[in-house]
């Protein structure tokens, strides 16, 4: 993909597949290379698209959460600004942290963000479901039907 990108001038393409696979690392459990690769995404796209530089943060803030280091986490996501997914990053950090009642704010402010689907999974990212009937926040798979 790397050369691919480069004889055609698909710096976008290439830093799309990038962002994808410093999540795949990370979800795998590969923290060494996931943090190296996050940093090489980083200097990438400063060079070639500062817009992308938030993501770049926010996965390097999933992976110090994931890590438990979540102060690290949280001072990321806080450089980040108002990204969507540093939205999404926070509530999965106060869930972590046992903050429920944040997470389920966040998850909300998240959710009122993005745009309206007709059906939960169609949300990107919904895998959490604040003030279902119980009154309580719920986690839940994408593809699986609305809690009640």
């Amino acid at each position: 993909m790397r050369e691919f990108s480069r004889r055609w001038n698909l710096t976008g393409l290439f830093s799309a597949c990038r962002i994808q696979y410093t999540g795949l690392l990370t979800i795998r459990g590969a923290w060494t290379e996931a943090e190296q690769e996050i940093q090489a995404l980083r200097r990438h796209v400063e060079q070639v698209q500062p817009r992308l530089v938030p993501i770049a943060q926010i996965r390097l803030a999933d992976l110090r959460r994931r890590q438990g280091r979540w102060e690290e986490a949280e001072e990321l996501l806080a450089k980040s600004g108002p990204h969507l997914l540093a939205v999404l990053g926070r509530a999965q950090l106060a869930h972590d942290r046992g903050e429920m009642s944040a997470a389920a704010e966040l998850a909300e402010e998240y959710l009122r963000r993005v745009p309206r689907p007709t059906a939960p999974n169609e949300c990107p990212g919904s895998t959490f479901w604040p003030g279902h009937a119980s009154g309580k926040a719920r986690w839940t798979r994408p593809g699986l039907p609305s809690p009640s």
